[in-house]
């Protein structure tokens, strides 16, 4: 515990430090004082010694030459400080000023900050400050200049991968660090929701599976991608089935712990392939057919035949090769639908008699079904008559093929000043209500037409006609059992009342 004697000495030491001036210059003033005072008096006191006496004109000698030297050690003081504070002053002036300028990222000036009335000491001091402030210079302008490279590239690259079609995932430390906006589409989960959460939390409840159909977890996922790209199924609430194109991939120059999750969305490549699947065993299926009861009438025929059964063989020969030959227009046709099914001219089209000439066509193609046509009024529609009278040709010979024999098949021309509707009935099975739009898609069969003719081409025939007379198709439930199919154009102007 600390004595008086040791506090009293603390507080007169703190006393005398606090006397002793701040500044360079104040010490070499106070120095240059005492300097005086001590030999003013060390000579007024040997002077006195040497006449023997000390009396009170000494003391007042004394005390004169003392006077006489503090203004002489300050002006003296003050003097020769200046002669040192001014260059000094100087130094510490461009010394933040190029500190400055350094910290900025600005060029060093290279204005040198050596003075020739500074001592030799100040004078190196001044140098290294000099180079120092030379190299931080230009340290800072190296940084300045990497980190705006830096900001670029990372800007760039933010562009590059929240633009990318493809959703990216960044997983480091078991954790997803970054996400794009895509995965909003891909995976159904946007940035915000995926952020911080764990890939196992995210993937494992997605109910993924490879192409096989197998369930795929985060851990297989992750060993199947990260050697080639897999193949994933997921179903997303409100956006149906989806299929991605997944690739797992450590970033180069990173540690283990980080991973790169890049997914593509395929749902319409898959959905196209299986497409073309579907469309080639079902051409391979619906051609050979007709081939191979030409066939079998062309054997047939190279033996020894009655003259009628001869007739007859080559009758229903030439039957299959239309029927064939049909089936290659409707195949062609399709293919080409948006060029081919667009009318070259708009003009006005009866309904009523298009109607009764598509049905006596019908009667001769389908004897077994009462065909009749109902017009309420006289109606017109703009357009290619050519491609009209094959749309209605094409719903009355589907509504005639998919129902019963001996049932009516009936065509109705209905409509107001505004639109005109051609409307087929039959007494059919009818069309789910599921599946009400997809009949109308190419190469779209039902299940109860297993066992019937064609390629499921007709009714998007139907609708590529309709759409390219600035029209629509559609079908109903008949009224008492059956489908009632429709195709409404606008109504074309009535020239007699405009003139």
């Amino acid at each position: 515990m600390p004595t008086k004697k040791t506090a009293s000495a603390r507080g007169a030491s703190s006393a005398i430090r606090a006397l002793i001036p701040r500044t360079l210059a104040g010490r070499f003033i106070a120095t240059t004082i005492v300097v005086a005072l001590t030999v003013t008096a060390s000579t007024v006191a040997i002077g006195a010694a040497l006449n023997g006496r000390f009396d009170s004109t000494a003391w007042m000698s004394l005390l004169a030459a003392a006077l006489f030297a503090v203004i002489i050690g300050l002006a003296l003081g003050i003097t020769v400080a200046d002669r040192f504070r001014v260059p000094i002053d100087a130094m510490v002036a461009r010394v933040k000023h190029e500190g400055s300028r350094a910290i900025e990222g600005l060029p060093y000036s290279g204005v040198s900050l050596d003075d020739t009335r500074l001592t030799t000491e100040f004078r190196e001091l001044g140098a290294v400050m000099d180079d120092l402030l030379h190299r931080l210079s230009a340290r800072q302008t190296e940084l300045q200049r990497v980190t705006a490279a830096t900001q670029e590239a990372e800007e760039a690259f933010a562009v590059t991968v929240n633009e990318s079609p493809d959703a990216k995932i960044l997983i480091q430390d078991g954790l997803i660090r970054v996400a794009n906006p895509a995965t909003t589409s891909h995976f159904g989960m946007g940035p915000r929701a995926l952020l911080g959460r764990t890939p196992r939390e995210v993937f494992n409840g997605m109910g993924t599976t490879d192409a096989a159909g197998t369930p795929l977890d985060w851990d297989r996922l992750v060993s199947s991608a990260s050697e080639v790209p897999t193949a994933v199924r997921l179903s997303i609430a409100g956006r149906g089935e989806r299929w991605l194109e997944v690739r797992v991939a450590q970033p180069l120059g990173t540690s283990k712990t980080r991973l790169l999750l890049s997914a593509r969305d395929v749902t319409d490549a898959h959905h196209l392939q299986q497409l073309r699947d579907d469309l080639v065993s079902m051409v391979v299926h619906d051609l050979r057919s007709p081939l191979t009861v030409i066939v079998g009438y062309l054997d047939l025929l190279a033996t020894d035949l009655p003259e009628p059964a001869r007739l007859a063989a080559i009758g229903s020969a030439r039957a299959n090769a239309d029927r064939l030959d049909a089936m290659l227009d409707d195949l062609l046709e399709a293919a080409r639908a948006e060029q081919v099914f667009t009318p070259r001219e708009f003009v006005p089209v009866d309904a009523g008699p298009l109607a009764e000439e598509v049905a006596g066509s019908l009667r001769g193609s389908f004897p077994d079904h009462p065909v009749r046509v109902v017009c309420e009024k006289d109606r017109s529609v703009r357009g290619e008559e050519r491609r009209l009278r094959q749309a209605l040709m094409n719903l009355a010979a589907n509504a005639a093929e998919y129902s019963s024999a001996r049932t009516p098949v009936t065509i109705r021309i209905e409509g107001d000043a505004e639109s005109v509707r051609f409307a087929v009935e039959d007494e059919g099975p009818g069309i789910p209500d599921e599946s009400k739009q997809a009949v109308f898609e190419r190469f779209t069969r039902l299940a109860n037409s297993r066992g019937r003719s064609g390629m499921g081409l007709g009714l998007y025939i139907v609708r590529s006609v309709a759409e390219g007379h600035e029209g629509c198709a559609y079908v109903e439930d008949r009224p008492g059992g059956g489908s009632r199919f429709v195709m409404e154009f606008p109504a074309a102007p009535d020239e007699s009342a405009e003139g």
